[in-house]
């Protein structure tokens, strides 16, 4: 097997999987693939190489945001949380609901790209919980939610 945009290195395989751990996710690779087996000890080529196309895809959603905080002001309140490392970090989803156990509903329609947020709609004692999603929409699972004071 051979990977057609880099130096011919190729790879021999012995399974019917590979993984290549030189690519860029969202991006299409195009592999050179030839069978071969071995007969009494000599290698013998099959029909080939047969192009595969294959398409990175980022299945892997971003950790759970931590440390969320709610600092109140006279219009409003400000949520900070713990910035995720992640590169592909597209941003974050801010939740809120009247109970911890559910009905948690997004408090905008796309992810807001810091680490805070404002709303001038704060009441004491609503929940929050802040998700992370990345650039391929993996999106995380909510923190744990955080009691407004």
């Amino acid at each position: 097997m051979v990977r057609t945009d880099l130096p011919a290195q190729a790879a021999t395989v012995t399974d019917t999987k590979y993984e290549d751990d030189r690519y860029q996710a969202g991006k299409t690779f195009t592999y050179q693939v030839t069978p071969v087996r071995r007969v009494t000890g000599a290698t013998v080529m099959g029909i080939g190489p047969e192009p595969v196309m294959v398409l990175a895809e980022d299945k892997t959603p971003p950790a759970v945001p931590t440390d969320l905080e709610i600092l109140q002001s006279d219009t409003g309140a400000y949520l900070t949380w713990e910035t995720n490392s992640e590169t592909d970090l597209a941003g974050y989803l801010v939740y809120r609901s009247e109970r911890a156990d559910g009905g948690f509903k997004p408090m905008s329609d796309r992810p807001i790209t810091t680490n805070r947020f404002f709303d001038p709609s704060y009441r004491a004692g609503l929940y929050y919980a802040v998700s992370a999603v990345d650039e391929f929409r993996n999106e995380s699972a909510m923190s744990p939610p955080f009691r407004a004071p």
